[in-house]
């Protein structure tokens, strides 16, 4: 698991190497938990 990934092309040079997992600001960045409920719930 690659961890605190913030730009594009630290992604695709992990992808290149063979990383499967990552996290980081690249995927989006940290919400209010009242946020991150109302995004799930519009999910389903």
């Amino acid at each position: 698991m690659a961890e605190g990934i913030e730009m594009r092309s630290q992604l695709d040079l992990l992808k290149l190497e063979g990383c499967k997992e990552a996290q980081g600001y690249v995927f989006g960045r940290p919400d209010a938990i009242e946020v991150a409920e109302a995004r799930l719930l519009e999910l389903g």
